[in-house]
């Protein structure tokens, strides 16, 4: 009985996994409003592996390298193939080196976190954009545009914004969880407790909170990480000078 506890978590990754499999194949028949919704739904199960694995106490080398693939599939490869069907496979060049280099970027910060984080049970800070926010905003992002213009409006801005997602994502950011002990850690319930009432009311225009939350959240991080490193910066000028 006590192994079923450790099949709950790589239930919940299978399921994310099997999610960006069918997404990939509605991508490549077109289907662009439908897919995104799979790769949010991949978001969900690969937040539930990671919470049950830790309520169960069932994190396990295995459980987090499996963790690890699925979400390369489901938030790298899904979200890069969503990018250059939907809007930048019209350009030339630039449109597949940006989709290229969000694949990097992305397998790039899972192989980071996997490294520092040696303790499969604690929850820590991430150091860059984690890669299901970046696949939750360009899989919003696209729903918005399909459901408002029927088409990505701009594919040159579009390309711009998939690039700066994906330096945020190799980047030395340093972005909270709502698990995190912290200071911070009573503000992002209250935040996440906005969040779940925003989805209720706005049902079905649920893209649109999930879009402008996660937005909220990659602009926090990245004001908070300014601000620490212009106090930072005073404490050591003041130190060597005082």
């Amino acid at each position: 009985m006590k192994s079923i506890k450790y099949l709950i978590p790589n239930f919940f990754t299978s399921l994310s996994l099997l999610s960006a499999l069918i997404a990939i194949h509605y991508i490549s028949i077109g289907e662009f409003i439908l897919a995104p919704w799979l790769i949010m739904f991949s978001m969900i199960c690969d937040f539930l592996d990671g919470k049950f694995a830790r309520i169960l106490d069932a994190a396990t080398p295995f459980g987090a390298l499996f963790d690890t693939m699925s979400d390369f599939v489901a938030f790298g490869i899904a979200p890069a193939f969503l990018i250059y069907q939907v809007s930048l496979y019209r350009i030339p060049f630039l449109g597949a080196l940006v989709t290229i280099i969000f694949v990097f970027s992305g397998c790039f910060r899972l192989v980071r976190f996997s490294l520092r984080n040696n303790d499969i049970h604690k929850k820590s800070s991430f150091i860059g954009l984690p890669i299901p926010i970046a696949a939750g905003f360009i899989s919003s992002s696209v729903i918005l545009s399909l459901r408002t213009w029927n088409q990505i409006p701009d594919d040159n801005i579009f390309m711009i914004i998939v690039f700066l997602i994906s330096i945020l994502m190799i980047s030395r950011i340093e972005y909270l969880t709502i698990e995190q002990d912290t200071l911070y850690r009573k503000n992002f319930r209250f935040l996440f407790a906005l969040f779940l009432i925003s989805a209720v009311v706005t049902f079905k225009y649920f893209y649109i909170a999930i879009l402008f939350w996660i937005t909220s959240y990659i602009l926090f991080c990245l004001l908070r990480h300014i601000f620490v490193f212009i106090l930072n910066k005073q404490r050591f000028l003041k130190r060597n000078t005082g």
